[in-house]
């Protein structure tokens, strides 16, 4: 870390969809305005997310920072499984309650809906059902 301020990282592993594919790494800069309210996608295989870092998979990692009391809303489907980390802050996630740095594993649920108790950061990470997920 070169910077004066202290880093936080996530490493998080995605199967890709292919064989062959060379590992690879790579850094981008997203605004906090951009995902203030919203999930704005960082990494995505997904057709309409391009300005997100490339996956060779249907999956995406999102992030998005929330007010306390706002509420987003994620569509998943039963074809899907997602794994949602809370990096600052307080939120239920269909119900749950999170804390810092709490995280949990969703599957068979159409959505996710977000509400946070507090000024909360989340990292979510959507992938397809079955060996996508390397968690």
């Amino acid at each position: 870390n070169l910077e004066p301020e202290e880093t936080e990282l996530f490493q998080i592993w995605i199967a890709p969809d292919r064989q062959g594919v060379k590992p690879r790494w790579e850094t981008l800069d997203f605004p906090a305005s951009e995902r203030s309210g919203k999930l704005q996608p960082l990494a995505s295989g997904r057709k309409g997310e391009d300005k997100a870092i490339p996956l060779y998979q249907d999956a995406a990692v999102y992030a998005a920072t929330l007010e306390p009391g706002e509420s987003i809303s994620h569509k998943m489907g039963k074809d899907r499984q997602a794994y949602l980390v809370l990096a600052k802050g307080s939120a239920e996630i269909n119900g749950t309650k999170l804390g810092p740095r709490d995280g949990a594993a969703v599957s068979d649920e159409d959505a996710l809906t977000i509400k946070a108790g507090e000024k909360t950061e989340i990292v979510l990470v959507d992938v397809p059902a079955g060996p996508a997920w390397r968690g």
